[in-house]
């Protein structure tokens, strides 16, 4: 994977009101985000924990970029997260094509953040649609096709390719050994685990399996792999079903034009109502027992972007902390929920050059991208998080969980 274009703009146009928007445009954004993490298990099950974190972030839109071989319009955005233990600072390069007609794609993005973890998401084909020109359709969807690549501080990579129909392959390669991982479109799916402390340190590693729904009931299988002699016993698990089919879905819908909330404290410049821009997104993952429901709304005013407000629900069936008996609920209700909100306003704009103007409200139609997908990818950073904590906490209870 190459790493993101960084060349600065040649030169800074006027005005700053044009679209696709011009070199050297600037935004900042400000706003607030709300974590809680509610478990449901063990009993007496522990407080709702809960995090907020003020979120200031400057942006400038660099054209005539590369990113992965596509010519695109870089935003670049240098945001900083500030909570109550700890502050982060990002850096995204979020990438954006722009036509005269038709789709506005974000194809995707590089991230790396002060913690050291970088992250480079493709967009696929069918994926990424963010806006039509000259006027956006009353409803529109995309699919769920997407290449993720994570490096963390410690050397592990893990690299995720989604397909459109939200099944995935996986692999995570560490010092311990690679991890694989799949699904399949009815709900069925393994992973492939380097250890065989579970059982007895017979065989060459441990495997995962989850059954496509049935009757309302999946089953959870762990097996040891590599033909080990003797064969040790499979232990498997029939629960409540929490999921079904299909495993992703993305649809946005044009709810007119809407009163702005207050919670984006936008500045008051830029008005008080917009079209309001409704998208909700889903992602179900039957090998690690994740399940998320991402709603953005989006208010675009003759500015552009001037507002966004995300909430996203993320669901976690299996505990592998070792903290839940059984791993997998038995009551089909999950063991974990985080919710995530988050409201962004606009603060400002401006260029290096004198001359600007506000769009008319046709181009402000087709510019809402310039909410930035801030939101939606720091959510996707949050679901990456999870998921390499599922990862890594199944890793280590089949590590130390050895049979009896």
């Amino acid at each position: 994977m190459g790493p993101p274009a960084t060349a600065p703009p040649s030169v800074c146009p006027s005005p700053n009101g044009s679209y696709p928007p011009a070199d050297c445009t600037q935004y900042t954004v400000q706003g607030q985000s709300t974590q809680t993490i509610v478990r449901s298990f063990p009993t007496p099950t522990p407080p709702p924990f809960t995090v907020q974190d003020a979120i200031t972030a400057s942006i400038v839109v660099h054209s005539n970029q590369q990113f992965h071989g596509q010519s695109a319009t870089d935003f670049l955005t240098n945001e900083t997260d500030a909570g109550p233990q700890q502050t982060i600072t990002t850096t995204d390069n979020v990438y954006f094509q722009f036509p005269q007609a038709g789709n506005i794609l974000n194809i995707g993005y590089h991230s790396q953040d002060s913690n050291g973890v970088t992250l480079d998401v493709q967009n696929g084909s069918g994926n990424g649609i963010v806006g039509q020109v000259p006027t956006p359709a009353p409803m529109w969807t995309n699919n769920a096709s997407q290449t993720i690549v994570e490096n963390d501080p410690d050397g592990t990579t893990t690299t995720q390719t989604i397909n459109p129909d939200g099944t995935y392959s996986l692999t995570r390669q560490e010092t311990a050994g690679t991890t694989n991982a799949a699904d399949n479109p009815d709900g069925s799916g393994s992973a492939s685990i380097p250890s065989t402390s579970f059982f007895n340190f017979v065989g060459t590693g441990t495997v995962v399996s989850v059954t496509a729904p049935s009757g309302g009931s999946i089953t959870f299988t762990l097996t040891s792999s590599g033909a080990p002699t003797p064969t040790p016993t499979p232990i498997a698990l029939t629960v409540p079903a929490w999921f079904a089919p299909p495993l992703a879905a993305d649809a946005t819908t044009n709810e007119g034009v809407t009163s702005i909330p207050v919670a984006c404290n936008t500045a008051p410049t830029y008005g008080t109502t917009g079209i309001q821009l409704h998208e909700v997104k889903t992602n179900i993952d039957p090998v690690f027992g994740i399940q998320e429901t991402q709603t953005t709304d989006t208010w675009v005013g003759t500015v552009g972007t001037i507002c966004q407000i995300l909430n996203d629900v993320t669901k976690v069936y299996y505990d592998f902390t070792g903290q839940s008996v059984p791993v997998v609920s038995g009551s089909g209700q999950p063991i974990q929920t985080t919710t995530f909100n988050e409201a962004l306003g606009l603060q400002s704009i401006s260029t290096a050059a004198a001359g600007r103007h506000a769009l008319s409200l046709s181009q402000a139609r087709a510019a809402f991208t310039l909410r930035l997908d801030m939101a939606r990818i720091r959510a996707q950073r949050m679901r990456m998080r999870i998921l390499t904590r599922q990862v890594q906490s199944l890793e280590s209870f089949l590590r130390r969980r050895p049979v009896r």
